[in-house]
């Protein structure tokens, strides 16, 4: 067999069958915003009691993994407000004040949720409180959950790097490099 005529062949076949195996994950087209500006998304208090109401989800069993196969459905997956459940450690708080969750915006910013005045959990503020992230899709064809990577860069451009499960019945986010795992962080219906 002429081997010369065989490769371009067989390159051309696996170009075609490769979206096939892993899908089109696509790339973080959000360019990463600075991590000191403020978000377009608004910012949002919650109560005490919507945080503990939000935490009861916490001792519920476990359910099933959702997946996710594309930077967009990752980025849909992360928005929103996320209560911390504790495992055997709190949230690292960088020397600011106990962290109780984290709010993923879609444009690209991460903000630790603190306590704030009087009683409320809010955004944190400064290098340690905001941040920004962007999303390092998986370089070879085998996609599955834990191949995006998620970098957290902060505004003194210390970048922390983790990658994210889901679950569906409950809901929750797990990332790794913290014990403990994230339930959606709820309002209350008046």
């Amino acid at each position: 067999m002429n081997t010369r005529c065989f490769l371009p062949v067989l390159l051309l076949a696996l170009a075609v069958t490769a979206p096939g195996c892993g899908g089109i994950v696509g790339t973080d087209t959000r360019p990463a915003p600075d991590p000191g500006a403020p978000s377009a998304t608004s910012a949002l208090s919650f109560s005490e009691e919507e945080l503990d109401s939000s935490l009861e989800t916490c001792a519920s069993p476990h359910g099933s993994v959702q997946t996710y196969r594309t930077v967009d459905e990752l980025v849909a997956l992360l928005g929103g407000h996320w209560a911390y459940c504790p495992g055997g450690e709190p949230l690292p708080s960088r020397g600011q004040g106990a962290r109780l969750g984290v709010e993923f915006t879609s444009d690209g910013h991460v903000y630790w949720l603190a306590r704030g005045e009087p009683s409320t959990i809010s955004r944190g503020t400064g290098i340690e409180g905001a941040a920004a992230y962007e999303i390092t899709p998986p370089m070879d064809v085998e996609v599955n959950d834990v191949s995006f990577q998620i970098d957290i860069i902060y505004p003194d451009r210390s970048v922390m790097g983790t990658y994210a499960t889901f679950e569906v019945g409950p809901r929750r986010l797990k990332l790794l490099g913290y014990d403990g795992y994230f339930v959606p962080l709820k309002r209350s219906t008046p």
